[in-house]
């Protein structure tokens, strides 16, 4: 009897050990290698985690039947701009297993503020803003009369749910990414988690440059020590005590200056609390909904300039939190793309049927794309792509390894034509790649040509014999 139970258990972590376990535990040993600290509770992770980074399968599963949930918390201040928002809006919205709420922070003026939304019903009016369903997800807008990035922070008491949203209104996520998000948070409650790009910092004398701490821009997958504030995920608890708990100074910079350095303060104060790193998910990019470069905040500020800004914000954040900088370098990303139809513990948080395990065979399109030598498609496009296949399946078409049907295609007279449609050889990848010499020569003579013309005879000789002249 212990055998089989044994057995079991190993099937079952060898199913689920395909996505959402693996993820957590990658990230755990990661900060255990980079510590040299091996108890992940030491490291700030979930309870999840026992004494080491094996994760309890079974406290997952019992998750499942009531699924972590986000508040969206989302800044807008351009009446011109609505139609992001109601984008935005009704994406989130549409997702009620994982979205609870989507909290909508109106900074600007009042009679620019958006009184319906395109996807639902007219908005019921009330004395502090305005309430409304779409979907199966509550929509709440709150009006503020100052403009400040602190009003992102001002209302917790609005949320429910402990993991909080907090983005720009030009971002959106995919339903995959917001699992991630609710899940993730569950193994890292005390880390602000974010998706790239990441930012770090480097440490200057002040007698070899202008400010003692530099912006670095793209750390290229090395390390990083904060994340830009267009997304980011974090506990609600957060909210209050970054209100009540930062430096006086720097709320008041943020009332008073435009670019804040908000995300930068909130960087310093959750490392300073927690002496804990940010976590980017390295595989997890929103889409952009950017519209026109005139209602972007920093489209006419160059990047050089920009750096300098933030410079200038480190070498302050780091006088008002006594001298010294707080944030936390790390090399660690955690992995969130996954489809929670091909994870067992996501599948049955959302009530999704488990496909294609390793044990069942690929479908017919599937193999085909492999076989093409084309990239595999994204989790949600393959999820509608199987939907798609099961629907306008034969109900006599059960052989999933029989061969797709191809269009039989006559050969010409006279030539062996094949009717296969295989992928190209290395060899014939390789000639598609190659510069067209014949071509470029062709370019060069024709630019001889009108050069020439007006070229004297001692340069016309030059460039006769050595023609790479024209290119530098």
């Amino acid at each position: 009897m212990l055998i089989i139970k044994v057995v079991v258990a190993t099937l079952l972590m060898r199913v689920i050990e395909g996505s959402l376990v693996a993820s957590m535990r990658e990230y755990c040993v990661c900060r255990a290698n980079e510590t040299g600290v091996g108890e992940p509770q030491k490291l700030g992770l979930g309870p999840m985690f026992g004494r080491s980074c094996d994760v309890d399968a079974g406290a997952l599963e019992a998750r499942a039947s009531d699924p972590p949930k986000l508040t969206v918390v989302v800044m807008a201040y351009l009446p011109e701009m609505a139609w992001r928002l109601d984008e935005l809006v009704c994406a989130y919205s549409r997702t009620p297993a994982v979205v609870a709420k989507v909290l909508v922070i109106w900074n600007g003026p009042n009679d620019g503020a958006p009184t319906s939304l395109t996807c639902g019903s007219e908005w019921r009016e009330t004395r502090s803003g305005r309430r409304g369903a779409l979907g199966s997800s509550s929509v709440e807008i709150v009006v503020q009369e100052r403009n400040t990035l602190l009003n992102r922070y001002r209302h917790a008491a609005r949320i429910k749910t402990e993991a909080v949203l907090l983005q720009d209104d030009d971002v959106v996520h995919s339903p995959t990414a917001l699992r991630a998000f609710a899940w993730m948070h569950l193994a890292a409650p005390r880390q602000i988690l974010g998706v790239p790009p990441e930012r770090d910092y480097e440490h200057r004398p002040e007698r070899e440059a202008k400010y003692q701490f530099a912006y670095i821009f793209h750390p290229r997958g090395g390390p990083y020590s904060f994340l830009l504030g267009q997304t980011s995920i974090l506990s609600k608890s957060y909210l209050n005590q970054f209100l009540a708990g930062a430096p006086r100074s720097s709320l008041s910079y943020i009332l008073s200056h435009k670019p804040t350095c908000e995300d930068l303060t909130l960087h310093f104060f959750v490392a300073n609390a927690t002496k804990l790193p940010p976590a980017v998910f390295a595989d997890l990019r929103p889409r952009m909904v950017s519209g026109p470069k005139t209602a972007q905040m920093h489209s006419s500020t160059r990047k050089r300039a920009w750096n300098n800004r933030r410079a200038r914000c480190l070498d302050r954040l780091v006088k008002d939190f006594g001298g010294g900088i707080p944030l936390k370098k790390s090399r660690c990303r955690l992995q969130g793309n996954f489809s929670a139809r091909r994870d067992p513990i996501l599948s049955r948080a959302y009530d999704l049927p488990v496909a294609a395990t390793d044990d069942v065979a690929p479908s017919p399109r599937r193999r085909e794309r492999k076989k093409r030598h084309l990239p595999p498609l994204p989790p949600e496009e393959e999820e509608a792509e199987e939907e798609e296949e099961s629907r306008v399946a034969r109900p006599d078409d059960d052989d999933d390894d029989e061969e797709p049907r191809r269009e039989e295609v006559p050969a010409p007279q006279g030539e062996n034509f094949s009717t296969e449609h295989d992928a190209p050889s290395a060899r014939r990848r390789r000639q598609r790649r190659r510069p067209n010499k014949k071509k470029k020569q062709q370019e060069r003579l024709l630019l001889l040509e009108r050069r020439t013309f007006f070229q004297s005879p001692n340069d016309r000789r030059a460039d006769l014999v050595a023609p790479s002249r024209l290119y530098y």
